[in-house]
């Protein structure tokens, strides 16, 4: 594959054959259920109609038809939805910053979501953004939260999650940092238990420099642009693992507003929603409408987390450094060896039987 066209700054990103790689652990897990969120909001609303006018009432009555045959245990509001060879439905959240933010498409969050109809029981695997990985189709290396930028387009990284996963991924959805900030403020806000004060004098800016964020312990009610600098800051004692805690935080937060609020009778915030979303996913109209369906029915099921991490004992991953760019850069590696996902599939696989 041909990266010639690449721009020089970018092709700082890539590296041909490193020898050796240590140290950060980066992952953004920011929004890892909004799927399940957007599932909650469009469900069942003339909204679907307005704003889709080849939509005809016709195939809106079929979500209300599909409804019915979940709530009576049909199985066949599934044959809209891909499904892999043991049945699941896989989505692949990827998570940018977006314009206009400094490298708009660079990941910080790749997860894939796994939802078993049999068992109602949903997966949620985050793969850190620092792996290292080989381009498909070339002999580059780069980190894994480039692939996005390299095409602009979903199909090299659904190919590489698929190669460390074994798991197919037909379906993606792409959320950035402005969509999260709309989608709060739809919601007129969330309440968090700020568990320690931050003061972060290095929260990068839109502008490309930096400002100061900060945010006193206790019980604090944000808008969008401050849960979107709570979940992003990192500078702090627990570094990237902190950061993980608090996007945690900010989607349990989301759910439980989404619960509280009568969202399904409020046409304007539906409709504010899905105009946010239009664009950002390969889910066909049909396809969404039996997701949507589906995540209702598993609205209060078990929702399973599993994080690819490094620097625990019983880590997948261990810490390399290698260069970039000139400059010396932190990757992460299966601990089995340069990609050799062996041990990562095994685990999923288990995972998976649970």
């Amino acid at each position: 594959m041909d990266y010639s066209h690449l721009e020089a700054r970018f092709k700082d990103s890539l590296y041909w054959r490193p020898k050796n790689n240590i140290k950060k652990f980066l992952l953004g897990i920011g929004g890892g259920i909004i799927l399940l969120v957007l599932g909650t909001f469009i469900f069942k609303n003339s909204i679907f109609l307005s704003l889709n006018p080849d939509i005809t009432s016709q195939a809106y009555g079929k979500v209300e038809e599909n409804s019915e045959n979940l709530s009576k245990g049909k199985e066949n509001y599934l044959t809209n939805l891909s499904q892999d060879k043991i049945k699941r439905i896989n989505i692949l959240l990827i998570g940018i910053p977006g314009k206009p933010w400094p490298a708009p498409y660079l990941t910080d969050s790749i997860q894939i979501i796994s939802i078993n109809p049999d068992s109602q029981k949903i997966l949620v695997i985050a793969i850190p953004r620092d792996l290292w990985v080989k381009v498909p189709g070339s002999e580059y290396e780069t980190r894994i939260n480039s692939l996005y930028s390299l095409e602009n387009n979903s199909s090299l990284l659904l190919k590489k999650v698929k190669e460390i996963t074994g798991i197919p991924a037909p379906y993606y959805i792409i959320l950035d940092l402005t969509t999260l900030e709309k989608l709060v403020n739809i919601l007129g806000g969330i309440d968090i238990n700020v568990k320690e004060s931050i003061y972060d004098p290095l929260f990068p800016s839109v502008s490309r420099g930096y400002e100061t964020f900060s945010i006193s312990a206790g019980y604090q009610h944000l808008d969008g642009k401050t849960a979107v600098k709570y979940i992003r800051s990192r500078h702090q004692k627990r570094g990237d693992f902190g950061r993980i805690e608090r996007q945690q935080q900010v989607i349990e937060a989301l759910r439980k507003k989404i619960t509280k609020l009568n969202i399904l009778e409020d046409f304007s915030k539906i409709a504010a929603l899905f105009k946010e979303f239009r664009g950002k996913t390969n889910l066909t109209f049909k396809e969404l409408k039996t997701f949507i369906v589906l995540t209702r029915k598993f609205s209060q099921k078990e929702i399973n987390y599993f994080v690819i991490d490094a620097g625990r004992p019983n880590s997948l991953l261990s810490y390399k450094n290698t260069i970039l760019g000139g400059k010396t850069a932190s990757v992460l590696w299966p601990k089995r060896g340069k990609f050799n996902y062996a041990e990562i599939k095994e685990k999923i696989t288990n995972l998976i039987k649970d």
